[in-house]
This record gives C-alpha cells, sequence and structure tokens, in this order.
C-alpha cells in the first residue's frame, strides 16, 4: 500500500482491515476493502481516504463556535437578563465582553 489510511471517518479507529470483497460498484468484480475493525464500516480501499469535506466541515464548525462565543452567547445572555445595554455597536460591544469576563470570573 503507498499511502497511509486515514482513521475510519465514523468511530476513529486506526484498526483496520484489507479483505478483497465484491466490488461496491455492482460489476461482479472484486476489489480491495477497507474494514474497520472497531465498527466495520467498509469502503472500496480506492475511495477510503477521499474526504474533501473534512478540512471544509471542520473550518466551518470552528467558525459557528467562535461566533457563539463572541456574538450569539452574550446577546443570549443579556436577552435572558434583559440587562440594558448603551447606545452604538461599540460600545456594546464592549459591555459584552465585560459581561464575558465577569461570568468568567464566576
Amino acid at each position: 500500500m503507498s499511502k497511509q489510511l486515514k482513521p475510519c471517518p465514523f468511530c476513529k479507529s486506526k484498526t483496520l482491515s484489507i479483505e478483497e470483497l465484491s466490488s461496491a460498484w455492482g460489476t461482479g468484480d472484486s476489489e480491495e476493502h477497507v474494514i474497520c475493525d472497531n465498527c466495520a464500516s467498509c469502503a472500496p480501499l480506492d475511495i477510503w481516504n477521499d474526504r474533501p469535506a473534512e478540512t471544509e466541515i471542520s473550518e466551518l464548525l470552528s467558525k459557528v463556535g467562535d461566533f457563539l462565543q463572541d456574538t450569539a452567547e452574550p446577546a443570549f445572555i443579556l436577552a435572558m437578563h434583559d440587562y440594558p445595554v448603551s447606545h452604538g455597536p461599540e460600545s456594546q460591544y464592549k459591555e459584552l465582553k465585560n459581561i464575558l469576563k465577569l461570568i468568567e470570573t464566576h
């Protein structure tokens, strides 16, 4: 095998086997398949590592997490407590940051 296999996309196990099985494409031929020894996931060897969206999904989840941390969570806290905020986005941002600091210290 020329390249290293990625862990199982479902359970993240690195314990994998390679077996000759019937083609997943219904051609009647056989081809090598990667089988996860932990959860029994299986895919043809030539597509096991093909996960183009994996990086994009990871980056998107990171951005969503940042948004929730910086914007949505403080806004929700303010709405829940009906906290009066000064006028203007800059002062609101500063007050949100101050509230986050208070929450983190308690």
